[in-house]
C-alpha cells in the first residue's frame, strides 16, 4: 500500500483552474471580492456556503494572492481556506482533506520548483567531512546536506527547500525524497565513515509506514544501519514529544544513531535535549561561530558542553571556519567539528599527500 502523504508526489497546478474561497469572516470576504473586483476578475457567492468561486490561471492566481496579502492580516491568510479544482469541477466531500490555508495554497502554487524537483529525482545530496576535534585529519563521519539546482544553475540551499516544503504542506514526500536521496549517495559513494542524514520529524505521521521506504532504501543500498546518525531537523511548529520519542524508538530498533541539530538556537531547545536523549548533539553555527570572540556565545557553547559531557552525548560543532574557534571548541571540550575550516584542511592534507605521493 502507497502511503499517499509521503511517496505520492502532488501535481504542479498548472493551467487555469477553478478556486473555492472560504473568508473566516465576512469582513474578510468583502476584501478577497474587493481585490477580485480590482483585478477584473468574475466571481460568484455560494449562498449557502459563503465560498467565493473564481476561474483564474496560475499567473493570475499569483498576482491575487499577492494582492490579498496586502490587504488581509497575517491571521486572516491561515483562516481563509482554498480549495483548488480543475475548471468547471465542483466540490464535493472527498475534497475536504484537499482544502488548506491561503498562505498554504499560495506557497504551494509557488512550489512548483520544488515538485518537479522532487518528481524528476533532481534533489542531490553533497557529502562533507566531521572531524575530530583533536586531530583535523581524522575524518569520523560525513554530513549529508541536501540541495538543488534551479533551471538557470543556481544552488538552492536546504533551507529554502525546507522552508518552501513546510509553507507549502508538502513537507513529506520532499523529506522522504531527501533521505532516500541521501542513503543512495552514500550507497554509491560507498562511504565507510558514519554519515548524518537531515530528517524533518513534522514529516512523519506514523514511522511505521511512513519510514518503511527509508529502512527499504539502507537495505538496497547494503548499508550497516550502525552507520547512519538520522539527524533531527526541528521547526517552529509545536513538538509532540511523544510522537518524537515514538519515531526515535523506530530508527532505534532499526539499527540507527540518532542526532539533535541545531541545538543552541532555533526549535532544537535544551528541553527538547533532556526529553528525547539523542546519541550525538549538533550545536548551531549560529552560536559556534565567532564563539571565541563573543563572551554571550562563549558562555552558551560553554554550558551546552557541559551539559552533553554530563550527559555522555558526544557533539559536534557546526559552520566552524575560523581556527580561534576550533581551538576554543576544543578546549571546551566538543568532540567533532565540521565546516568551511574543516573542509579546507582536508583539501590541503589531500594536496600534502599528493605531493608527497609524486616526491
Amino acid at each position: 500500500m502507497v502511503c499517499q502523504k509521503c511517496e505520492v508526489t502532488p501535481a504542479v497546478i498548472s493551467g487555469v483552474r477553478r478556486y473555492f474561497v472560504w473568508p473566516p469572516i465576512g469582513h474578510s470576504g468583502t476584501k478577497i471580492r474587493d481585490v477580485l473586483t480590482g483585478l477584473d476578475t468574475p466571481f460568484v457567492i455560494d449562498d449557502e456556503t459563503g465560498a467565493i468561486t473564481f476561474d483564474a490561471p496560475v499567473d493570475l492566481f499569483k498576482r491575487t494572492s499577492v494582492a490579498l496579502t496586502g490587504v488581509l492580516s497575517s491571521e486572516e491568510r491561515r483562516a481563509t481556506t482554498v480549495l483548488v479544482k480543475e475548471q468547471g469541477v465542483e466540490p464535493g466531500v472527498a475534497d475536504i482533506p484537499d482544502a488548506r490555508s491561503l498562505e498554504a495554497v499560495s506557497s504551494f502554487v509557488d512550489a512548483g520548483w520544488l515538485l518537479s524537483m522532487v518528481d524528476q529525482a533532481q534533489l542531490q545530496i553533497a557529502l562533507s567531512p566531521v572531524v575530530h576535534a583533536e586531530e583535523w585529519s581524522d575524518v569520523f563521519a560525513l554530513n549529508a546536506t541536501l540541495h538543488g539546482t534551479d533551471s538557470g544553475g543556481n544552488l538552492i540551499g536546504a533551507d529554502q527547500i525546507y522552508r518552501t516544503a513546510a509553507n507549502a504542506c508538502i513537507l513529506a514526500p520532499v523529506d522522504r525524497a531527501a533521505r532516500v536521496t541521501a542513503i543512495r549517495e552514500i550507497g554509491r559513494t560507498k562511504a565507510t565513515q558514519p554519515t548524518f542524514i537531515p530528517f524533518s520529524p513534522s514529516s512523519i505521521y506514523d514511522p511505521e509506514f511512513c519510514l518503511r521506504t527509508t529502512v527499504a532504501a539502507v537495505k538496497e543500498a547494503d548499508l550497516d544501519p550502525g552507520m547512519i546518525i538520522f539527524t533531527m531537523v526541528m521547526n517552529d511548529n509545536p513538538v509532540d514529544i511523544d510522537h518524537l520519542r515514538g519515531i526515535l524508538r523506530y530508527y532505534r530498533n532499526a539499527g540507527f544513531q540518532v542526532a539533535l541539530n541545531d541545538v543552541g538556537s532555533g526549535a532544537a531547545s535544551l528541553d527538547l535535549l533532556s526529553q528525547v536523549k539523542p546519541d550525538m548533539i549538533r550545536i548551531s553555527p549560529r552560536v559556534a561561530t565567532g564563539v571565541a570572540d563573543d563572551p554571550y556565545k562563549s558562555i552558551v557553547v560553554r554550558k551546552l558542553l557541559e551539559m552533553a559531557q554530563r550527559l555522555r552525548i558526544d557533539t559536534v560543532a557546526c559552520g566552524i571556519a575560523g581556527e580561534p574557534d576550533a581551538i576554543f571548541l576544543y578546549e571546551h571540550g566538543t568532540t567533532f567539528l565540521e565546516g568551511p575550516l574543516v573542509g579546507a584542511a582536508e583539501t590541503a592534507g589531500q594536496a600534502r599527500a599528493s605531493r608527497t605521493g609524486e616526491a
